[in-house]
């Protein structure tokens, strides 16, 4: 692991050694939890593990695989995932998802919700301030309900449930 700091940036490298032969594949294992200050704008990058972030301000997150989950975000989101699951709670902003494959379920936004891409998976959306609009989507139920502005789609290949 080890940090590289250039003039505003700071970026942590978290570097797992990888070993494989025919007889024995060995995976390694390991979580990092960074204390950052809320209002600090943050970008994460991924490439395998899952993501919990929690009452910070993190501005955009780039994922290839595992879990993304979302809690008390102070500011708007961008979230760019491969593989697995999106959760999203608590976000003060707007909020904008692109996704290829794992179910994306979003509660409490305070802004517009943004789905340009799904491929694959189900769409929960709940509680939102302002617009909700999706793109594309492959496959997979989609639900929205109680949003405060306009519904829009583009794009889907199945039928999206609203309520009454």
């Amino acid at each position: 692991m080890y940090v590289e700091r250039d003039g505003r940036t700071l970026e942590l490298t978290v570097i797992i050694p990888y070993h494989d032969d025919n007889f024995d594949a060995d995976y390694a294992y390991i979580d990092v939890n960074l204390a950052i200050p809320v209002g600090l704008p943050t970008i994460v990058r991924d490439s395998s593990g899952d993501i919990l972030i929690n009452a910070v301000s993190v501005t955009r997150i780039g994922d290839s695989s595992g879990n993304i989950r979302v809690d008390e975000n102070r500011t708007s989101l961008e979230i760019n995932d491969s593989s697995g699951r999106v959760e999203v709670r608590d976000l003060q902003g707007n909020l904008e998802v692109s996704d290829s494959s794992g179910d994306i379920d979003i509660r409490a936004v305070t802004g517009m919700v943004h789905i340009p891409r799904d491929s694959s998976g189900d769409i929960d959306i709940q509680d939102t301030g302002a617009d909700v609009e999706i793109g594309s989507d492959g496959s997979g139920g989609i639900k929205i309900r109680n949003v405060k502005g306009g519904v829009r789609s583009r794009g889907i290949e199945g039928g999206i449930s609203l309520p009454r």
